[in-house]
Parts: C-alpha cells; sequence; structure tokens
C-alpha cells in the first residue's frame, strides 16, 4: 500500500473514533482543513465505512478556531480533522 492510502486509512479511523458518540444521529458535519479533495475523499470513505450519511464544511485553522468560538454554546459540528497540533491546543482552551 502506498504511504497515502495507508495515512486515509489512519485518518478514517481517527474520524471513526470522533465520531463514535454521533453514531445514532442520522447525519455527521466535519470541520475539515486539509486540502479539498482530501476532504472529500475522507467523508466519501467515512460514508461508504459507516453507512452515515456524511458532509463537511472546508475552512482555513484560523477560520475555523474562529468558527468553534463562535458557536461554542450550540456546535455546527459533529468532528474535526486535519488539524496542527498548535491549532488544535487553541481550540481546547
Amino acid at each position: 500500500m502506498n504511504k497515502k492510502i495507508l495515512f486515509l486509512l489512519a485518518m478514517l479511523l481517527v474520524l471513526l473514533a470522533v465520531a463514535a458518540p454521533v453514531f445514532a444521529q442520522d447525519t455527521l458535519t466535519v470541520l475539515c482543513t486539509p486540502q479539498e479533495d482530501w476532504c472529500v475523499a475522507m467523508t466519501q470513505a467515512f460514508q461508504e465505512k459507516t453507512g452515515i450519511q456524511t458532509s463537511y464544511v472546508r475552512m482555513s485553522s484560523g477560520e475555523s478556531l474562529a468558527r468553534i468560538r463562535a458557536t461554542a454554546d450550540n456546535p455546527e459540528f459533529s468532528g474535526m480533522v486535519g488539524w496542527p497540533g498548535g491549532c488544535f491546543h487553541r481550540c481546547q482552551g
């Protein structure tokens, strides 16, 4: 297997772990910061693997952080993928 497929599979497993609490829901909305083609591939793979209707919103890390903070009382996203570690830590704080 090439590195890209292994990476996609690893990220799919991370997405599955993050999404575990929402399996009972009808849809999953993912906040995605990598390139558009990567977001499409990940959401399609997740949807095919689980049967859960999946969509994504693609934003930069800075936009994502601002949106998460602005909607903290009423979250829009079921999970997020692709953030650099520094952005993740700022989001937690």
